[in-house]
């Protein structure tokens, strides 16, 4: 009876050096899936940041040449205009020449009576004469003030439109100084995504990997020292009484393995 006792409790013994091992080898487990997940997570910013950090790379060099295209088309569009503001001022410039150069002049008809052709006399004449040159001059002066009203006008839309086209002529120099000085420089590629990554060289999940495998073989070896079957016991009292003992110590092996876990778990917090 008391040989019986005594192997059982060297069996229980054997079991919870199993259990330790097995507690041991799930423990690095999930140490080595924590330091995966650490390493992943690190390895997902990394990746996002430099990816973020391209694409706004890419949107700066977009932004600036969409901005150089915009500029070149309002000089194009100002230059146009300014080819039509100069045509028409060379066209006033003629009809101001013209008009300068027009000149008053009369005929015998103009100093007759309308309704019987004969001459008015030298009074009339004169009054005539006077008061046509009066019209004529405030006309003529009216129109060279018009065309001269238009002519500056345009030459201040000119002015204007020659301001535009230098200020973004200016820009564009600037924007393709930057341009070019941002398409000197070296991009780094983007870095391997997390998910195509191999942590298994990471060196403490290389030494938790193997600590995990030596406790393997430990446990494989103890396992198969446990296996060989235990002495046969033949009374029915003394199967229910070595029963009893046996879960009596399991249950305080049990206890103990628990709370050392549970003290392990919280030392380490």
């Amino acid at each position: 009876k008391i040989g019986a006792e005594t192997e059982v409790s060297i069996n229980i013994e054997k079991n919870a050096e199993i259990l330790a091992i097995s507690n041991q080898i799930a423990e690095n487990e999930v140490k080595i899936t924590e330091i995966e997940g650490d390493l992943k997570k690190k390895a997902l910013k990394a990746y996002n940041d430099a990816e973020n950090a391209k694409i706004a790379f890419d949107d700066k060099i977009t932004k600036l040449r969409n901005n150089i295209n915009s500029f070149k088309v309002e000089v194009k569009n100002y230059e146009a205009r300014i080819k039509s503001a100069s045509e028409k001022k060379n066209k006033l410039i003629e009809s101001w020449k013209i008009e300068k150069s027009r000149e008053l002049s009369f005929s015998e008809n103009d100093f007759k009576c309308p309704t019987c052709g004969r001459s008015f006399d030298l009074d009339k004449i004169e009054e005539i004469r006077e008061s046509a040159i009066a019209r004529f001059n405030s006309e003529k002066a009216s129109n060279l003030k018009s065309i001269e009203k238009e002519g500056n006008e345009i030459n201040d839309d000119i002015v204007v439109s020659q301001k535009v086209i230098d200020a973004n002529n200016h820009s564009i120099e600037l924007h393709e100084k930057e341009l070019n000085e941002l398409l000197y420089q070296t991009q780094p590629p983007l870095p391997e995504h997390p998910n195509n990554l191999d942590f298994s060289n990471d060196p403490e999940i290389v030494k938790l990997t193997e600590e995990t495998d030596a406790l393997r073989k430990v446990l494989a070896m103890k396992q198969a020292n446990n296996s060989a079957p235990a002495e046969i016991i033949n009374h029915d009292e003394e199967k229910a009484e070595l029963q009893k003992i046996i879960e009596n110590k399991v249950a305080i092996i049990s206890k103990k393995s628990v709370a050392e876990h549970l003290r392990k778990q919280i030392s380490e917090q």
